[in-house]
């Protein structure tokens, strides 16, 4: 089963997305409260997709971010395109850093907090499976 990490500091946010993502996939979900909890998971497990916050203690999503960039090979963390698929959520993410992380990679999405459901989904899609409807 693939899975995927979500890592924020708010307990109330990373319950809300993973609430969204089992809703709509076949998944298991990890969390991590910063970027270190996160850093020692990847290490650890292998990912499909790492859902990360920007402002964290100790280590934020930005630098956890470069990290993942510059060591790919060293975390487990498979795709399709064999990089990590990384989609940031930031309350306080403006449209110049959206750009700026968007345009680096195309491995990496970034969203404002509060999300857009539809968006967010939309967007995990390609890189997870669906989950089955029963009838």
């Amino acid at each position: 089963m693939k899975k995927v990490l979500l890592v924020d500091d708010e307990v109330e946010f990373r319950q809300i997305l993973k609430e969204i993502i089992l809703e709509h996939f076949e998944v298991s979900v990890l969390e991590a409260s910063d970027g270190m909890e996160a850093l020692n998971k990847l290490r650890n497990d292998e990912f499909s997709v790492v859902v990360t916050d920007l402002k964290m203690p100790k280590l934020t999503g930005a630098e956890l971010l470069k990290s993942i960039q510059s060591n790919q090979n060293m975390y487990h963390i498979k795709m399709n395109s064999k990089a990590p698929k990384v989609i940031i959520v930031s309350g306080s993410i403006d449209s110049i850093l959206a750009e700026s992380i968007n345009s680096k990679s195309g491995k990496v999405r970034a969203f404002s907090k509060p999300i857009e459901r539809s968006d967010f989904v939309k967007e995990l899609t390609p890189h997870l499976p669906i989950k089955k409807i029963s009838a």
